[in-house]
């Protein structure tokens, strides 16, 4: 081990690059996702805010805190596609990627929503029959 990588790793999480970071999320390293978490919570939820609060009568904070689940589950989808299609390269700091991906989600979310069809309350739901048996009767018989 040469003394560079010692100190890279004597360091603490809050002193890691954005480059250092990524690298040892993509590995599924516990302790870098939990600083993924300290550092861009606050980031991702203001970008959540900034989409949704357009919509203020039809979005609970349930909504934001669907937004921000599946924005998780989408930087882990496959192999973690997107983390790894960050260039920093490009100029783009790691925080701007972050950021855009929330937004996206958010609208990706909101456009789903859309187009759900609307229940004028939920005692109709309740109210609405099957025509089918019900399969767990089914089974039991």
């Amino acid at each position: 081990m040469t003394a560079t990588n010692a100190t890279t790793n004597a360091a603490s999480p809050k002193d890691w690059s954005e480059a250092e970071l990524l690298s040892r999320m993509l590995l599924r390293d516990g302790t870098a996702w939990a600083e993924f978490h300290r550092r861009y919570d606050r980031l991702i939820y203001r970008c959540i805010h900034k989409v949704t609060g357009r919509f203020p009568g039809s979005i609970t904070s349930e909504d934001v805190r669907e937004i921000y689940a599946m924005f998780l589950l989408s930087l882990n989808r496959r192999n973690m596609h997107k983390l790894r299609t960050f260039d920093a390269g490009r100029g783009n700091k790691l925080s701007s990627w972050v950021g855009m991906l929330a937004t996206n989600c958010a609208w990706d979310y909101l456009r789903g929503v859309a187009r759900q069809p609307q229940c004028t309350a939920l005692a109709e739901a309740e109210q609405m029959g099957c025509p089918d048996t019900d399969p767990y009767q089914d089974l039991l018989e």
